[in-house]
């Protein structure tokens, strides 16, 4: 994954508590924006929420225990590699 930083002009418009005046350019997989897509359908937020959101995890995810850690990986592999269950099958 590549990415780029760009800082823009600050421009006029509503005020706000939380300006974001950086750009970032990134490239992601197939796999990685449907979950972005998904996730952002599903809980209603547009992709720059989403994804600092997912910046935030980073910090929960150093406190976190290193097995929950490995367990997340795991899963993140598994979505990757397509092998998706159904609500009814996990909960089955």
């Amino acid at each position: 994954m590549e990415a780029v930083l760009t800082e823009s002009k600050k421009k006029m418009g509503r005020p706000t508590d939380n300006p974001r005046p950086h750009s970032l350019t990134i490239r992601i997989s197939d796999a990685d924006k449907r979950i972005l897509e998904v996730y952002c359908a599903k809980t209603g937020v547009n992709r720059t929420e989403a994804i600092s959101r997912g910046i935030g995890k980073l910090i929960e995810e150093d406190a976190a225990k290193p097995d929950e850690v490995e367990a997340v990986r795991e899963a993140r592999q598994e979505i990757e590699r397509g092998e998706l269950f159904s609500h009814d099958e996990v909960w089955a």
